[in-house]
């Protein structure tokens, strides 16, 4: 690649970590995830403080995130099949998770400010002369 495409690509990335629609959108995200951890039937917290017994909410949660999540299981089942799991790898993998996810709602959040982006320039391009 030359010069000039590894700054649009660092821009576009800049973009992406900066955008405030892009930060609320893995917030919610977040926000959704720790509300199916303590209310949801999940397995982790909720067995002693669930206030009802649906996990609809994270079955949602798991389709949505389908895609980091299949990379990530697909990284760490090639790793434990040729060097084994340790308690760092397993540690750095769920790093790599907790990054892939919360790049993928900051990708989404800036698709979605982008496409609000294209309708207001369209609105300011209209002359009623």
């Amino acid at each position: 690649m030359n010069d000039y495409a590894n700054i649009k690509v660092m821009k576009i990335l800049q973009n992406i970590f900066t955008n405030p629609f892009a930060i609320a959108a893995a917030l919610v995200h977040w926000l959704i995830f720790v509300y199916c951890l303590i209310f949801e039937d999940t397995g982790i917290f909720s067995k002693s403080i669930s206030f009802h017994q649906s996990n609809e909410v994270y079955q949602w949660l798991i389709y949505l995130n389908c895609l980091p999540l299949t990379i990530v299981e697909t990284i760490g089942t090639i790793l434990e099949k040729t060097i084994g799991m340790n308690l760092i790898l397993n540690i750095t993998l769920m790093g790599f998770a907790l990054f892939i996810v919360n790049f993928q709602w900051l990708f989404v959040g800036y698709c979605f400010s982008k496409l609000f982006n294209l309708f207001e320039s369209e609105e300011k391009g209209i002359s009623l002369d």
